[in-house]
């Protein structure tokens, strides 16, 4: 999606009424202070490029408190974000800080706003669901993750409808964010910012704060998403990933064992099957069950008496990618580190321990999210690494890198399945409140940013009970592969899909096993990157080999589209009766691609779409990928009246290749 000049000209005209100020606001002892009632010193252009021009601006408040904010204006897209730090100038200890929002700014509008945003990785059937709310005079509304991942419950994305156009506002801190909208006579006050802070700053002390971004839009609503999509995906995806694309992974369970393992790589590089990665998952190391034994990093010899090396040799040997599952943060009771790192690592008081729902089952049950989603232990008597204790960060990098050099990683990934918001808390004092989850938030940053320094074209994949960690700085420094742990049901996977990608263009799921599915199931999971099981207990013949073949074929066929803007062509439902359908449009090529999913229950057997951002009076040539069949029609008549699709069968799907073309063709 191109910006268009309304769009940068809402961006100068809100920076010229800004005139190098940033409205963030603080309460500093019992004083209130504001970015734009308060002096700031511009510290002129740090870099100026074909990207962006850089600046830094700096606020002191009382002459103690020190405030600096890199501000980014990017000349591709209308976008201006900014991160900045605190800092403690003086040689004695500042006033207590606290309400601290890195943007607080009332946006005029003359009708009602209307506030989008979507819900988180909760698991359950309703993860990633597009949500609005129209904010009257004297309404509000409040966000945050919940349990400190940072889109647990909500995601940290919101897309703000004002006259005729708007603004998207992300928020950049994988901790406990808080975002609040309060309707006016004439518009909407707006305050993000760390939902628990409340310190005072010892001499020369130092955190980071959080990062803003504001992208404005004009027109519909769905242009600010898909300016936000190619904005994400030109300056907050990891390059490593962008230069080094994984297209194709199958999953496997660490727990099967280094045979299993090495039939299954040999099945693909033999058959040939178009696979560039195998990911190794949970319980490989130790000596038990999985979510007991996080601290023991170490091959468990039983199931790969070889150890892991030759199951990554053998995969790079038929030019496959190796990805390895760790969960570092999580240190279970017993284990090496356990013992090894004792009262260094973080530890929740007696009575504060939560853990998830008593039955896995209960996924649909309306208690479900906030118990699984803020649990705290899992075997009980967990403690967390304190990422934010930087001999300790270093003495635990220094033994990850030596394992992705060591075991031919080159994707490592890292899970966290419990909430680290009640250890960050048992940590604070009562005068350093917050102090926790802002040393740990920034090590968790400075681990990623070392591992990606070490390791030449390492990826990471950022899995946290699924997605419970995307946000802006995570997405710049990995990508995520599991949005969702409520994975096996396609429906789930498509409304995933739907609601998802309405704010980022890459994300995965890998829920079902290829072997067994058919083209309703895979076109189901179908997102940027592809991943799915393989189960090699039971024999599989050649039919079956050649069915698979010829889906991930397919896939890789319309691969190149789905990058694009994105346009859901259907309502948002989770009932199995029903139609889903989206567009993938690359702007750049005029062509595209239609996915429609046909549910189990559905009564109808035809449906008419209309599709977007097509050219009046361009002709397209549309291909039913199924069946073959050819047809052409102006871009104006399938924007205004669509074209109508037949599938008989249920479950069932179609996908749809369009693509501009000449009078000659």
């Amino acid at each position: 999606m191109r910006a268009t000049d309304i769009d940068f000209r809402m961006r100068k005209e809100l920076l010229g009424r800004w005139r190098d100020v940033i409205p963030l606001s603080l309460k500093y002892g019992r004083e209130s202070f504001h970015g734009l009632t308060e002096k700031w010193r511009n510290c002129g252009e740090i870099s100026k490029d074909k990207k962006s021009i850089v600046k830094k601006v700096v606020m002191v408040v009382k002459d103690c408190l020190e405030i600096m904010i890199t501000v980014k204006i990017f000349r591709r897209h209308p976008v201006v974000e900014w991160r900045g730090r605190i800092t403690n100038i003086r040689d004695i200890k500042t006033q207590k800080i606290e309400q601290l929002n890195v943007f607080d700014f009332i946006f005029k509008s003359m009708k009602h706003p209307t506030l989008r945003y979507s819900l988180g990785a909760r698991c359950t059937p309703s993860d990633f669901k597009p949500k609005k709310r129209i904010l009257r005079r004297g309404s509000r509304a409040i966000f945050s993750p919940g349990g400190g991942r940072s889109s647990s419950e909500y995601l940290p994305f919101f897309n703000l409808e004002l006259d005729e156009s708007g603004v998207i506002m992300g928020i950049g801190w994988t901790g406990e964010w808080i975002a609040e909208f309060r309707g006016m006579e004439k518009g909407v006050h707006v305050r993000c910012g760390l939902k628990r802070v409340g310190m005072k700053l010892r001499s020369r002390e130092s955190f980071r704060l959080p990062l803003m971004m504001l992208l404005f839009w004009s027109g519909d609503y769905l242009r600010g998403q898909n300016l936000l999509r190619s904005f994400i995906l030109e300056e907050h995806t990891l390059r490593n990933f962008l230069q080094k694309e994984i297209r194709v992974a199958v999953s496997t369970w660490g727990g099967e064992g280094e045979d299993k393992h090495l039939r299954r790589i040999r099945l693909i590089g033999e058959k040939a099957l178009p696979i560039d990665c195998y990911w190794v998952d949970a319980e490989w190391y130790g000596d038990g069950i999985w979510w007991r034994n996080c601290g023991n990093w170490y091959v468990n010899r039983r199931l790969y008496p070889n150890g892991l090396k030759s199951i990554s040799d053998e995969a790079h040997r038929f030019g496959m990618k190796f990805l390895l599952w760790f969960e570092i943060e999580r240190v279970c009771s017993g284990t090496e580190w356990y013992k090894r790192f004792g009262r260094r690592l973080l530890t929740i008081r007696r009575g504060l321990e939560r853990y998830g729902w008593p039955r896995f089952g209960d996924m649909e049950d309306p208690r479900w999210y906030i118990r699984e989603g803020r649990r705290n232990q899992m075997a009980g008597g967990e403690r967390l690494l304190n990422l934010g204790d930087e001999e300790l960060r270093m003495e635990v990098l220094e033994e990850v890198s030596r394992m992705i050099s060591e075991l031919g990683v080159d994707i490592y990934r890292q899970d966290f399945n419990v909430a680290p918001a009640d250890f960050w808390r048992c940590k604070d004092t009562h005068e350093r409140v917050g102090e926790t989850e802002l040393r740990y938030v920034d090590g968790l940053y400075k681990f990623w940013d070392e591992l990606l320094r070490r390791h030449r074209g390492l990826i990471i994949d950022n899995c946290a009970s699924g997605g419970r960690r995307i946000d802006l700085e995570t997405l710049s420094r990995s990508i995520v592969l599991w949005r969702s742990d409520y994975s096996s049901k396609c429906e789930a996977a498509q409304n995933q899909n739907y609601g998802l990608s309405l704010w980022i263009p890459i994300h995965s799921l890998g829920g079902f096993d290829i072997i067994q599915a058919d083209e309703y199931v895979f076109r189901s999971y179908i997102s940027p990157i592809m991943v799915f099981k393989m189960n090699i207990d039971r024999e599989i013949s050649e039919e079956d080999l050649e069915r698979i073949r010829r889906m991930i074929e397919e896939y890789l066929n319309i691969r190149e589209y789905l990058m694009g803007d994105f346009y859901p062509l259907t309502e948002y439902s989770e009932n199995d009766d029903c139609w889903v359908a989206y567009q993938y449009h690359r702007e750049d090529l005029d062509e595209g691609i239609v996915i429609i999913l046909k549910r189990r229950n559905s009564p109808y057997v035809e449906a008419n779409f209309k599709l977007h951002e097509l050219k009046d009076e361009q002709v397209y040539r549309l291909k039913d990928v199924d069946n073959g069949k050819t047809w052409k029609l102006r871009g104006k008549k399938l924007m205004e009246e669509g074209f109508i699709v037949n599938i008989r069968e249920s479950p069932g799907s179609r996908i749809i290749i369009y693509r501009g073309i000449t009078h000659h063709e």
